[in-house]
């Protein structure tokens, strides 16, 4: 893929993807790490240095988000340029060669960045994390833009969206109030998220995207950040865009439309999240967490992700 940093009007930042079209190399899941949290992203950073990448970010990730945002660039051509905001090698281009790796800044994941014991707190690891990816050279980032402050840095006049789950919003949050104040218009920077703003310093960027959406732009819950981005991006002239006219753009899309139906789960105490792992383990000895948090929402239960991540790993560990 040809490099389009130079002339692009905007640029895509996406969450990187758990699906990947390679596995991982020996030495590159996180899980393998061991230690204090410091020691962990100190040693996983320099393992990751010499690495000589052997595909494109682009042919890497294969998840529904980082497929639409391919759509999203491949339709505007030379208008546009995708980033990958990766937790394993930080910022990268989507034409950057890398290796495949498993590292996430989402919680309750074998290979998260933060694990329950650590001196610091989920939040305050993810931020301490991507400071750490910013700060250091990784030779596979080809553009030498290694946050994205950098890339606003180089090309003021263009827009930034940025599309992502919580977790990785919170931990790039203070880069991108950074690259807002290098755009020569910070209306341009476009923030596409669930729930309410992560940081009420980039409130005015922050397009707020709810369930309602999904019935305009279709596709899974998960994708659907980058789905509303790519509709809004699609009705709107590339040097014309920002917050303003995104946020106009989605109102139109679902003024006549019904609010998505929400269910109402039924919240567990951690004694009763705790019991239902065993018991779900005694029937499947190879149970995992994901599978396990899967079965658990669908029998109409509720736990948050990191909260039910923490407690299969103190359960599971106690069994084994």
């Amino acid at each position: 893929m040809t490099k389009r940093t130079s002339s692009s009007l905007v640029h895509v930042f996406v969450a990187c993807t758990k699906r990947k079209s390679q596995q991982p190399r020996d030495g590159l899941r996180l899980s393998e790490y061991q230690g204090r949290f410091s020691a962990r992203a100190d040693a996983w950073i320099n393992r990751v240095a010499d690495e000589a990448g052997d595909v494109q970010a682009l042919d890497l990730y294969t998840g529904e988000s980082w497929f639409v945002a391919k759509q999203i660039c491949s339709k505007m051509e030379e208008l546009c340029s995708l980033w990958a905001i990766s937790a394993g090698f930080g910022l990268v281009h989507s034409g950057d060669l890398l290796t495949s790796y498993s590292a996430t800044l989402s919680a309750g994941h074998a290979d998260s960045i933060s694990r329950s014991g650590d001196q610091v707190t989920p939040t305050e690891a993810t931020k301490m994390w991507w400071g750490k990816l910013c700060e250091r050279q990784i030779p596979s980032n080809g553009d030498k833009h290694k946050s994205i402050n950098s890339v606003a840095n180089a090309y003021p006049e263009s827009a930034l969206v940025v599309c992502g789950g919580r977790d990785y919003l919170i931990a790039i949050v203070d880069d991108v109030i950074k690259a807002k104040s290098q755009l020569s218009d910070p209306r341009r920077l476009v923030v596409f998220g669930a729930g309410n703003c992560p940081d009420p310093r980039i409130g005015d960027s922050w397009v707020q995207v709810s369930a309602k959406a999904r019935q305009a732009v279709g596709g899974t819950m998960r994708s659907l950040s980058v789905r509303v981005a790519q509709r809004v991006l699609e009705a709107t002239e590339p040097n014309l865009f920002n917050s303003g006219s995104a946020q106009t753009v989605l109102s139109r899309l679902t003024a006549s439309l019904d609010e998505f139906p929400q269910y109402r789960a039924r919240r567990m105490s951690d004694q009763e999240i705790a019991a239902w792992i065993l018991a779900e383990s005694d029937e499947r000895p190879s149970l995992t967490q994901t599978f396990a948090l899967r079965k658990l929402r669908d029998s109409g239960r509720a736990c948050e992700q990191g909260r039910f991540g923490a407690l299969f790993t103190e359960t599971m560990g106690a069994t084994r």
